[in-house]
């Protein structure tokens, strides 16, 4: 007995429709998104996590390099859990990725190159005696020893009002690589005694702070 065409072609139509109903059911079953890396920075270096962010338990979670080098292996990772991945075995850039059985895996690259910072030397020159109303100069030598040009640095002076006429003083300079320069501060000793300049040097994330001592003396 053979089946008349409008029923062969009926069951061919709905053997299709549920092959491909069948195919999305399994593809949503088992391999649902829910791994995700997330990527942190911080001043001094780079931090990854791996993230469930489906509402189902993932097992057997692996994290490993491009290369196949395992940064982490995880029997278990629960709805909204957060571990860090270690990045001790990375090289300066590498692409991460995550799996799971059953579920789409991720990939994230990362750049673990230290940031450059700026780097200052400096050393004065003066006089630690002056005299009472003659003007002397006080020279630092700051030199950029860093590796990144800057286009600002600022220095900064601060004294006690009573021994010198002149305020306190602030100059800025811009600096390449390898550059040095020589600041000038100039003073005049209003009164006898023994006090200190104060210093602050920045530029960026650089900050240095530091002292010098002047005697003052009268004829």
């Amino acid at each position: 007995m053979t089946l008349p065409k409008y029923r062969k072609k009926a069951i061919a139509y709905f053997s299709a429709v549920l092959t491909v109903y069948l195919a999305i059911l399994g593809f949503l079953l088992f391999f649902t998104p829910g791994l995700e890396l997330l990527e942190k920075e911080t001043t001094r270096t780079t931090e990854m996590f791996v993230l469930n962010t489906s509402i189902h338990l993932i097992r057997d979670v692996r994290v490993s390099t491009m290369d196949g080098k395992q940064l982490l292996a995880l029997e278990k990772l629960k709805p909204a859990e957060k571990v860090q991945v270690p990045l001790a075995e990375v090289s300066d850039e590498s692409v991460i990725n995550a799996v799971a059985p059953f579920h789409a895996s991720t990939s994230k690259k990362v750049s673990l190159k230290k940031p450059k910072g700026a780097k200052i030397g400096y050393e004065t020159s003066y006089q630690n005696i002056a005299l009472v109303g003659e003007k002397f100069t006080l020279f630092l030598d700051v030199c950029n020893t860093g590796d990144i040009d800057l286009e600002e640095v600022s220095i900064r002076e601060k004294h006690a009002a009573e021994y010198f006429a002149e305020e306190s003083m602030a100059k800025k300079t811009r600096m390449r690589m390898g550059q040095c320069e020589k600041i000038e501060f100039v003073f005049t000793p209003k009164k006898m005694g023994e006090t200190e300049i104060y210093f602050n040097i920045e530029a960026l994330d650089y900050k240095e702070e530091f002292k010098r001592k002047i005697k003052t003396v009268e004829i």
